[in-house]
């Protein structure tokens, strides 16, 4: 998977944008994509990585809405997975399970 990839749009979360309680339906909608992921070895980050599928998805949505530039679109989502990689050193987005299965 390319950095590029990270910016798709799923029909399923554009749906969401105007919804009342947005970071709770975002949640719940990447839930419910990834429920048919089940890999013992990721289960104790898979809570992790879903909050990042979030902050990501969100960056995203706050960008269509026109809150960021495409730069600062581009910055906080690299932002965000290095920090998370700084958490989780052995991450790799582009080899991970989960983010393969959702993006």
């Amino acid at each position: 998977m390319s950095f590029e990839q990270l910016f798709g749009l799923r029909d399923e979360i554009l749906n969401l944008i105007g919804s009342r309680d947005l970071q709770e339906d975002l949640k719940r909608e990447i839930l419910k994509i990834l429920a048919p992921f089940d890999d013992s070895n990721t289960v104790s980050r898979k809570r992790d990585v879903i909050e990042l599928i979030c902050s990501i998805e969100m960056t995203k949505i706050r960008f269509l809405l026109g809150e960021l530039r495409a730069k600062d679109l581009h910055r906080e989502v690299s932002f965000n997975l290095n920090q998370f990689r700084v958490r989780h050193q052995h991450f790799n987005y582009q080899d991970d399970p989960i983010f393969k299965v959702y993006f």
